[in-house]
């Protein structure tokens, strides 16, 4: 039975005999082969201007360190950070907002 299958699908994938629901790779396989394609990422608000120093958003900081496999990588770039942008080393504390809902009348 797997042989068959294995026949069935390669037969398909070769375009030699066509079944309506198989899926069509060579679109996927072209722009694999024809290499990455730039992607604009998210933005993420990491520091926060305080008077003459760039403050680390204490929630970002807490998130990485707070990671294995990011600890000591995030340590290393906050301490080069406060060196250069936040000599104190303190952290931005948000606020939490709370959502203003308006009463109904």
């Amino acid at each position: 039975m797997t042989r068959l299958g294995n026949k069935i699908y390669e037969a398909c994938r070769s375009k030699a005999i066509d079944l309506a629901s198989f899926p069509d790779f060579a679109p996927t396989i072209k722009a694999l082969r024809d290499g990455p394609v730039s992607q604009s990422t998210a933005t993420y608000k990491v520091c926060v201007q305080h008077h003459f120093q760039l403050k680390i958003l204490q929630s970002m900081a807490e998130k990485w360190v707070q990671t294995d496999a990011l600890r000591e990588k995030a340590m290393s770039i906050i301490e080069n950070h406060n060196k250069r942008f936040n000599v104190g080393g303190e952290m931005w504390f948000e606020e939490r907002r709370r959502a203003h809902h308006p009463l109904s009348h």
